[in-house]
C-alpha cells in the first residue's frame, strides 16, 4: 500500500491567515511532525510514510461518502451542489451547470478559537 501513495496528491496543503498564506508541503509537515515526536518517528521517512497515510485514508474515507472528524482539528464533509443555471461569460449563452459534490472543511470550535476565526 505505500508504495502507491503519491506525492502529487497530497503534496501541498494551504495554511492561511488573516494577513498572508503561507504553503507547506509534505516535507515541511514531515519535519514538523519529526521534531515534535522524535521517540514515535525514527527517521523523517516514517513521519513522511505517516503524512503521506494520513492523506491517503482521508482521501478513501471521502471518495467512499464518509465524512471525516479530527477531534480538535475539524471536520471533512462531503458537500453536494446542486445543478444551477450559469452563462458563458464571452457569448453570453446560457448553459445548465450540472450537479457535483465538493468537500467541506469545518473548523472545530478549539481550532477556530485559537485562530479567532
Amino acid at each position: 500500500m505505500f508504495q502507491q501513495l503519491s506525492s502529487s496528491r497530497f503534496g501541498r496543503l494551504s495554511l492561511s491567515t488573516k494577513t498572508k498564506c503561507t504553503q507547506a508541503g509534505i516535507n515541511k509537515l514531515t519535519d514538523a511532525l519529526y521534531k515534535k515526536n522524535p521517540e514515535v518517528f525514527s527517521t523523517k521517512r516514517a513521519a513522511k510514510l505517516a503524512v503521506k497515510s494520513v492523506g491517503e485514508v482521508l482521501f478513501d474515507f471521502l471518495s467512499s461518502g464518509v465524512d471525516v472528524k479530527w477531534l480538535g482539528l475539524g471536520g471533512f464533509k462531503i458537500n453536494e451542489r446542486r445543478s444551477r443555471k450559469g452563462h458563458n461569460p464571452q457569448t453570453g449563452e446560457e448553459l445548465q451547470i450540472p450537479a457535483k459534490k465538493g468537500i467541506k472543511f469545518v473548523p472545530s470550535k478549539a481550532l477556530r478559537d485559537k485562530l479567532n476565526i
